[in-house]
């Protein structure tokens, strides 16, 4: 199935933004640009192949329970300082830092975590409002589920 010019360049897609990520003389650079729920899917048109695939892969993320307990460890940081560190996370998750850190970098490559540097060190939050909505709605629905 063909793609539409906008649902190529779509890298990772948020309610209300799109990300472009592209190579740049050498250089890793992202644009973000608006674009309306009808323009990821137009109403009564039926969702795309990589629609399918690219949900599919964000719900892969919250596959592994690693990567959910630092999902939810740095959701009940939010809003709140100082930011998490991986040793903070490695601590708080009773893991080692090596195995916090290989996680951090898989949910940072989804654009699902975001990290700042802080000096020698790095601290880690949730990438934005939608992956804070989407994890309060997993933690909420996901236990409503499993004990209903």
């Amino acid at each position: 199935m063909p793609l539409t010019k906008k649902r190529e360049y779509i890298i990772f897609v948020h309610m209300n933004t799109y990300s472009n990520e592209h190579m740049n003389n050498g250089g890793l650079q992202k644009t973000v640009a608006p674009i309306s729920a009808d323009d990821i899917m137009p109403k009564g048109a039926p969702p795309l192949e990589e629609d399918y695939y690219a949900l599919a892969n964000l719900y892969k993320m919250f596959a592994d329970p690693t990567r959910l307990k630092i999902i939810f460890k740095l959701y009940e940081q939010e809003g709140k300082e100082p930011p998490l560190r991986v040793n903070d996370l490695a601590e708080a998750l009773s893991m080692s830092p090596s195995a916090v850190s290989h996680q951090l970098a898989t949910l940072r490559l989804a654009n699902l975590v975001h990290c700042k540097r802080q000096g020698k060190e790095m601290s880690y939050s949730l990438a934005d409002s939608h992956v804070v909505d989407i994890t309060r709605a997993l933690w909420e629905k996901g236990m409503e589920h499993i004990y209903e």
